[in-house]
């Protein structure tokens, strides 16, 4: 007999199996042995592999950690051979695959010491005297890594527990939007935004016109064109060229996980299948179509990789599946998915659909076969139905076997117990649906489910409100449920498509998260639009009925919610999900006490949008219940939560003292009494801290507990809590919103997304023979917003307003250098997180030059105004850089940089942090720049990151200490001098006030050598509102008007008045400086005097005008002050300009 590992093997599988006695197992195992050396510890091995990884890899051996993949130190295929040579040299010949296949330190070592262990012994020289069995007699070694599969039927192995859900749908990111919108009978369909395609182009109200589509509406999703590339280790590049609905469901199933409480690291290489539904594939329209314009592009729309990506990124072993089967796609994917964890092939599943209408054509489509409702509705069962509304989402559900999620404490949110799938066969038309076929469907699924009809009380219908297919399907429905017994409530039925329009390919997971909720809220949602009913139904008679308004979900007198849900293909293939609520068995009593509570996120930035997220979930948690949510919580974040980078740790008891902290740490990014750091492999604990780790774990002492696994270590938390607290939800990772989308080129009143302009800040030419106009839309994704937070407001930066103006003159025909004077900054420009804000730059010939104005596209409210002018460029022009760094001290690095602007309210993500470093000098600053990476300098005429770098330089004036935001107000002059501006450089910064807190100051931005590229000069700043300012007055004021002074609506205080004068014909006009001291103003004619001896006085001939910002700093502008200065208590100082 053999006695290696195989033969032992396969001595062990006949015992198993009956072929072999125990008596006679030992003997063949014992027999003819001899001692040989035994297998080496497993500790020893992986230290021994680190190294090898460490000494080819060229890191510290520190940093190799057995859990991780060695691409994490950039191991490619010579690499890996290399690897396999150097083991050869011990070991004899080894697969020059091994390391494709073993990916891991850990799971190396386990494969080399089952296969190879005699080899490893004489390595180590360790001997044995048995040659059987592990060193000391311990468990028997593991199987190498394989996909495994659950080992036969164990109780409920019939039903399949919901332990995870997610969702994006219309006017809804997440389960708990989507409950409301739902509560409150929302109607989630709107008109297509402008930011997917111009309607007008493609709409005409007469059914059948070629090309064209009478529906102008639908259900969107918010940021389709969003996706946060850097969290998956995903190059922008790669992708723009993913399908977004690869992208999209890519995002969900994380927060499906995350719901679910599993970790990537704790299902990575698991017998996990994918299962995914989806029938439209739109994005590489655009590629066929950019190709008529002569715009090549390079776009996927594999429905295969929607599927097969995220088994690629979690390391999933299971099938991995793409669907299609029209409109039943995702329900077909859950029975698949249910049948395979029935039958033992796979240990979880992800299951969902994705759908999205990204093009002009499916509305086309739509239109022409006559299937799009005319006026915008889906009147699920009601009358006037005559198509349905296509509506876009993402939903996704993970499923486990439920006796594993009960015995793994998953929180199960609902039972799938039966689900069946088949095909209407030959109808008398292809869409035609047949009601028998649908009856025996459902009839087979409650048959299976062993469900008494009579206890459904709730079926989610398909229900696409038209006239004659709501109709078959309440037939079909009421044969399959029977007639109701004397007394019996009628079934409920509804369709969410008449909240979010009709999902296709993911309409069932819709009805599934719909169902799912009403079963956790105890509560049936209202169905829209189904008043008055389809004359063509008859409900009663069905023993059926539809809710109309919000009612209480009344359980059966068996106690448990039970509920059906359909989804029927255009083409004929059905499917039917039987599923019933769950009630857990009562969570054990847990006792107040310190928690340990662990956040990690990707970025600083997102960390402190995590803190944030959960500082408002603990403030839902304060009343009664709040010691068990906290201990939920924190075992879910301990268990349940990837950890990723940056890290936050703390220790508290209350969930009260738990948001204040929290949200401390999200305004203020200040770690305060939280342990706040990123995880650094050389700071990982050695193998030898180990021991200390489960003393911690065994004393319960969390804040070092906390502190470790903030540095980097890997702990196994399964022991510190006993009793086990049941998981909960918590919100889930926020991604960042960034924008990959292609450029593309079209005709010239194409739609403004996907953009079609040349330029990324004017996205559509609206100019006419009198005007210039240029409109271009933003929403909080965009890279200039989401990274420019001024007092927690997400602001357009000023240096992108300029580059708008500029970039409109040039299209416009300006030649040379460019120039904007007089600029006013009158109004901040805030885009809301969950909208598009347009803004229009208008461009208008004047005396002398070209005016322009920035404001809505309605011009109601002004943002900014001034004069452009264009000319010869200058003489080249330079400063010294060498000679201005003498006259500096030492340079403050760009991480204080950054701090001191964030303790200032300025906020700045990683596409516009520019500033390598900033030195300050006597009156000056001079700052070493950066544009961030794929920046670039085309087709800018000055990049707004390096505008914005510039006068982020003003820092150096106030590195001393926090003070109030300053931003840009007014500015004589921004210049260009025609050269391509630097991607590195240099800025200088001069202030004109010699003391005192300087308000105005030149800059200049040079190249590496010192060559100017833009000048700046008069930049005057001011304090950041901190609040949305107030409507501006428009009363006008004027010489002898009494009453109060106007008040500036951003500064809050009185600006300027007049009083009697001395001259009817030389009226004179005073302002107050934008910094009062204490004590009431006197207010007086060509002088105003503020308590503390400011003054400021402004003299000449001026038209009464308008007591608002606008007019007050515009008049200042046409005075030209050129000196500014402060005083001190008991001095006044005059500032004055004399008259034309």
């Amino acid at each position: 007999m053999r006695t290696d590992a195989h033969g032992r093997r396969a001595v062990l599988s006949k015992v198993k199996t009956g072929e072999l006695d125990v008596e006679e197992a030992t003997r063949l195992l014992l027999a003819g042995t001899e001692p040989a050396p035994a297998p080496a510890p497993r500790d020893r091995v992986l230290a021994w592999l680190a190294g090898l990884v460490a000494e080819e890899a060229r890191v510290p051996v520190e940093q190799i950690v057995p859990e991780e993949r060695l691409d994490r130190h950039g191991f490619d295929s010579v690499m890996a051979l290399n690897l396999v040579r150097a083991l050869e040299r011990d070991l004899g010949k080894l697969p020059a695959t091994l390391l494709f296949e073993y990916q891991t330190p850990a799971t190396l070592a386990d494969y080399l010491l089952d296969r190879h262990g005699e080899a490893l012994g004489r390595r180590f020289g360790a001997t044995s005297t048995t040659g059987a069995g592990p060193v000391g007699g311990g468990a028997p070694l593991p199987e190498p890594t394989t996909v495994a599969a659950p080992e036969g039927p164990q109780e409920h192995s019939d039903h399949v527990a919901i332990v995870g859900l997610s969702c994006r749908f219309p006017l809804a990111d997440d389960l708990d939007e989507f409950w409301a919108n739902l509560a409150a009978g929302r109607d989630c369909i709107t008109e297509v935004p402008a930011s997917r395609w111009d309607v007008a182009r493609h709409f005409d109200p007469v059914p059948g016109k070629p090309g064209k589509t009478y529906s102008r509406w639908g259900g969107f999703i918010r940021d389709v064109d969003a996706f946060d590339n850097a969290f998956f280790s995903i190059s922008p590049r790669e992708a723009e060229r993913m399908d977004p609905q690869e992208r999209l469901f890519l995002q969900e199933v994380w927060h499906a996980l995350e719901d679910a409480g599993l970790s990537r690291s704790h299902l990575s290489g698991a017998a996990v299948g994918v299962y995914v539904g989806v029938m439209y594939s739109q994005y590489q329209l655009y590629q066929a179509e950019q190709a008529l314009y002569g715009n090549p592009l390079y776009l996927g729309s594999s429905y295969a990789s929607i599927a097969n990506r995220v088994s690629h990124y979690f390391d999933f072993r299971g099938p991995s599946l793409a669907l299609d089967s029209m409109c039943s796609s995702s329900l077909t994917a859950l029975h698949l998915a249910a049948d395979a964890l029935r039958r033992g092939a796979i240990t979880a599943a992800v299951v969902g659909g994705v759908n999205l209408t990204i093009h002009p054509a499916k509305h086309a489509d739509l239109s022409q076969g006559r299937f799009a409702s005319t006026d915008g509705r889906c009147r699920s069962f009601g009358a006037g139905g005559d198509g349905y509304v296509p509506g876009e989402g993402i939903g996704v559900a993970v499923l486990k076997p439920l006796s594993a999620a009960i015995a793994d404490g998953d929180r199960v949110h609902a039972v799938i117990l039966a689900s069946a799938i088949g095909h209407g066969g030959r109808t008398s038309g292809y869409s035609v649906p047949n009601p028998a076929e649908q009856t025996r469907l459902i009839r087979a699924a409650l048959r299976d489910a062993g469900v008494d009809p009579a206890d459904v009380g709730y079926v989610e219908a398909h229900g696409t409100g038209t006239a004659l297919g709501d109709p078959i399907e309440v037939r079909a429905l009421a044969q399959a449920l029977g007639a109701r017994a004397s007394g019996t409530p009628a079934c409920a039925i509804g369709s969410v498509k008449s909240n979010i329009g009709h999902l296709e390919a993911a309409a069932g997971i819709a009805g599934l998260v719909k169902t799912v909720l009403q079963m956790r809220h105890r509560t049936l949602a209202p169905t829209l639009h189904a008043d008055p009913p389809n004359p063509h139904l008859d409900l009663d008679a069905a023993g059926l009925r539809v809710p109309r308004s919000v009612e209480d979900w009344t359980p059966p007198e068996s106690g448990l919610r039970t509920a059906g849900l359909s989804s029927f293909g255009a083409g004929g293939a059905n499917a039917h999900v039987v599923v019933r609520e769950f009630r857990p068995a009562p969570a054990p009593a847990l006792a107040p006490g310190p928690q340990l509570i662990l956040l990690s996120a990707q970025t600083p930035e997102r960390l402190r949008t995590v803190a944030a997220g959960l500082a408002a979930e603990a403030d839902a948690h304060t009343g009664g219940g709040a010691a068990s949510w906290l201990a939920s919580a924190a075992y879910t974040l301990r268990v349940g939560r990837e950890a990723l980078d940056h890290r936050l740790a703390l220790v508290t008891a209350d969930t009260a003292d738990l948001g204040r902290r929290l949200r401390a740490f999200a305004g203020a990014g200040a770690a305060g009494d939280l342990v706040v750091g990123t995880a650094d492999g050389s700071t990982r604990p050695a193998e030898g801290d180990q021991t200390r780790v489960a003393d911690l774990l065994a004393r319960r002492a969390l804040a070092e507990l906390g502190e470790l696994w903030v540095r980097g270590a890997a702990i196994d938390w399964s022991t510190l809590d006993s009793p086990r607290p049941p998981k909960t939800t918590l919100p889930g990772y926020p991604f960042l919103r960034e924008r990959h989308w292609p450029r593309l080129a079209g005709p010239p009143d194409a739609a403004v997304f996907p953009r079609t302009s040349s330029h990324p800040l004017l996205h559509r030419n609206e100019s006419t023979f009198h005007r210039q106009r240029f409109v271009t839309s933003f929403d909080g994704a965009s890279p200039l917003v989401r990274d420019h937070e001024v007092n927690g407001r997400a602001l357009l930066p000023a240096a992108a307003v300029v580059e708008m103006v500029l970039a409109a003159g040039r299209r416009s025909g300006l030649a040379g250098s460019l120039r904007l004077q007089d600029t006013v900054l009158e109004a901040p420009i805030e885009v809301p997180p969950d909208a598009r804000c347009e803004i229009a730059v208008e461009l208008v010939q004047a005396e002398p030059g070209i005016s322009f104005t920035v404001s809505d596209p309605d011009g109601r409210s002004v943002y900014a105004r001034g004069r452009l002018a264009a000319g010869a460029s200058p003489a080249p022009d330079r400063i010294d850089v060498e000679a201005l760094a003498a006259t500096c001290g030492p340079p403050l690095d760009a991480e204080t940089c950054y701090r001191t602007l964030a303790g200032n309210g300025l906020r700045y993500g990683r596409a516009l942090r520019v500033l390598d470093d900033v030195r300050l000098g006597q009156g000056r600053v001079l700052a070493r720049f950066r544009l961030p990476e794929q920046s670039g300098t085309a087709p800018y005429e000055v990049h707004p990151a390096l505008l914005d770098g510039a006068f982020q330089a003003l820092v150096g004036f106030r590195v001393d200490g926090p003070g109030p935001a300053r931003v840009p107000f007014v500015i004589d002059e921004v210049a260009t001098t025609g050269t391509e501006p630097p991607g590195t450089g240099w800025i200088q910064v001069t202030a004109r006030a010699a003391g005192g807190q300087a308000d105005v100051f030149d800059l200049a931005v040079a190249d590496d050598s010192g060559r100017v590229a833009i000048r700046v000069s008069g930049l005057a700043v001011r304090p950041a509102a901190t609040k949305p300012p107030a409507t501006p007055a428009t009363t006008p004021w004027c010489c002898g008007r009494s009453g109060d002074p106007p008040r500036c609506p951003t500064l809050e205080q009185p600006l300027w008045t007049a009083g009697p004068c001395s001259s009817s014909t030389a009226p004179t006009w005073a302002t107050r400086s934008a910094e009062p001291g204490p004590g009431p103003a006197s207010w007086r004619c060509g002088r105003a005097t503020v308590g503390s001896g400011q003054t400021v006085t402004v003299t000449g001939s001026t038209p009464p005008i308008p007591a608002s910002t606008t007019a007050c700093w515009r008049t200042w502008r046409r005075r030209r002050i050129r000196r500014w200065a402060s005083s001190t208590p008991g001095r006044t100082r005059r500032r004055a300009r004399t008259p034309r």
